[in-house]
């Protein structure tokens, strides 16, 4: 694992020991579904449905909207059903507010930069997609797709959501291939990362972080195809207000970095590789990978002794990220798809004490 270790105390890696709209009803599961809504109450378009066989018609467009009404008419018309699916979930058809439609529309701007993207968004979901604009139709579009899926109706394309869609696109491109970059790519919106133990822990001799990354990809994705590049920015100074040196690329230099740079002990700057393995994380479950870190630590006995380190620790496909660094990515960088932001700061006192 790569830490950031001074060079004058041996790197300890605590690796080792802690180490055409689809999205909609498709025609012949409409049909049984108002023949018996009773019996399967289960919403064409969800994870359980099968979208490998069956064509969506080019006529007639079934847009979220139109599976709502059409799976509340069919329970209406069967007396045995008390409630639709998404009456089961907890879940009901409700209109965003004015404010709620604002707030989504500027989320999802924000989180769309790409006209085309937008437009693929639109044709999925049954809109026009001669437009690419983040509008009022398409919040409660999606808004109307979350309730089908049992999500938080808020009309944003926050992870969640994004992994649902992609999904559903990715089954899609098996018909259309067209599709299938589109479907990575609103995949790659619904990968998580997140962090624990971000809190110090100070002994009488020393002060530390020992915190832990987890990396969570959506299914329909292989985790092995992404990988973690963290950056530095900051120093760690000596109570004599001279700098610890530190080790980056393999060379040793002076630890202050006036602006982000990769932040690697050798010159691949995949964060937790190895010589001759690139991708060496835990893997937890199906779907999530992990790693660990533990900077400095900062001493009692560095009296005076400033860490004060800023990282930032970023997703990016494993095909992106350059073999080898000299700080950066060789104009990759724009390419992160998830960011967590971090630290390490600590002071020692002329008596010892720790603060952060």
């Amino acid at each position: 694992m790569k830490m950031r270790k001074k060079i004058r105390r041996p790197i300890k890696s605590s690796k080792k020991d802690e180490h055409k709209p689809f999205l909609g009803v498709q025609a012949k599961t409409l049909l049984n579904e108002q023949k018996s809504e009773s019996n399967n109450h289960q919403i064409a378009g969800t994870d359980k449905a099968n979208t490998n066989s069956e064509q969506v018609a080019n006529s007639g467009r079934i847009t979220p909207k139109k599976q709502i009404k059409m799976q509340q008419k069919g329970d209406k018309d069967d007396k045995n059903a008390a409630t639709s699916q998404s009456d089961e979930k907890g879940d009901k058809v409700m209109e965003l507010s004015e404010s709620q439609v604002g707030d989504a529309i500027s989320y999802n701007t924000k989180r769309f930069k790409n006209p085309e993207e937008i437009k693929v968004l639109r044709k999925v979901l049954g809109l026009s997609a001669e437009s690419s604009e983040i509008d009022e139709v398409l919040v409660k579009t999606i808004a109307e797709w979350q309730v089908l899926k049992g999500l938080i109706e808020d009309g944003k394309v926050g992870p969640k959501t994004a992994a649902s869609i992609g999904y559903e696109m990715l089954e899609k491109s098996k018909i259309d291939p067209s599709l299938k970059s589109s479907a990575i790519k609103m995949l790659e919106r619904g990968i998580v990362i997140s962090f624990s133990g971000n809190s110090y822990t100070d002994s009488a001799t020393e002060s530390r972080k020992n915190i832990k990354f987890n990396v969570t990809v959506p299914k329909g994705l292989k985790r092995e195809d992404y990988a973690l590049v963290n950056w530095v920015k900051g120093y760690m100074k000596q109570g004599n207000g001279r700098y610890f040196t530190a080790v980056l690329y393999g060379s040793t230099v002076t630890a202050n970095y006036g602006s982000y740079q990769v932040d690697s002990l050798d010159p691949d700057p995949i964060y937790w590789s190895e010589p001759g393995a690139r991708w060496t994380y835990n893997k937890e479950g199906s779907t999530k990978f992990t790693a660990t870190d533990s900077p400095g630590p900062a001493l009692s006995t560095e009296t005076g002794a400033d860490y004060n380190l800023n990282f930032k620790l970023q997703v990016y496909r494993l095909s992106d990220i350059p073999a080898t660094t000299s700080g950066n990515l060789g104009g990759a960088e724009s390419k992160a798809i998830a960011t967590v932001f971090w630290k390490y700061k600590v002071k020692v006192s002329a008596t010892g004490k720790f603060s952060h």
